[in-house]
């Protein structure tokens, strides 16, 4: 019954206002790349406030079946929020929230993928094609209990790498912080400058 009752509510609920590309003003590319299991889906939002992880907007979705989407134009000032929720074939999700400082210009890369070790989820920065890098920027904003840690006190990339496995801010499992398992050309469609 319980059950139920949650699935009512969230329909009724309004639908997720879908993302607008910036009308003026810098701008980076980010595109999507994801290695899942039949049956499987994501979203890629991003926030309307960045801070606060708040006005969350559909972006982009894409599936096995589906293939991915094309490329997102994302405002290229300040600081910017992506989530990336996975829903998996079994009917459970995985989600990852990033923050990151896009730059003019440049293009990101946000991959992901389930597979037997877990699901990731992660943005490089692909403006350079063959040399791919995570984004160095990077923030984490959800860990187990808050799913928008305050930006001051997000931790980068580069402590998250570097931090054991243990400890109430330790991100779940879809934090691993490494390149896609097979990057091929098809992967970079539209990334690479020629």
């Amino acid at each position: 019954m319980l059950t139920a009752t949650l699935w009512l509510a969230a329909c009724a609920q309004p639908p997720l206002a879908k993302y607008e590309a910036p009308p003026s003003g810098p701008t980076a590319k980010l595109a999507i790349r994801s290695t899942l299991q039949p049956g499987e889906r994501y979203g890629i939002y991003l926030a309307d406030s960045a801070n606060d992880c708040q006005g969350m907007r559909l972006a982009a979705s894409g599936s096995k079946q589906g293939g991915d989407p094309a490329p997102v134009t994302i405002s290229a000032v300040g600081v910017r929020t992506v989530e990336v929720f996975l829903s998996l074939a079994d009917r459970s999700t995985c989600r990852a929230r990033w923050s990151f400082y896009p730059a003019p210009g440049r293009s990101y890369l946000v991959t992901t993928k389930n597979g037997p070790e877990g699901c990731a989820a992660m943005i490089f920065d692909a403006t350079e094609g063959d040399a791919m890098r995570i984004e160095p920027s990077l923030l984490r904003r959800d860990v187990p209990g808050n799913l928008c840690m305050p930006l001051a006190q997000s931790k980068s990339i580069g402590q998250l790498v570097a931090q054991p496995a243990t400890g109430k801010n330790t991100p779940p499992k879809s934090s691993a912080a490494q390149l896609p398992s097979r990057v091929v050309d098809d992967d970079l469609k539209g990334l690479i400058r020629r």
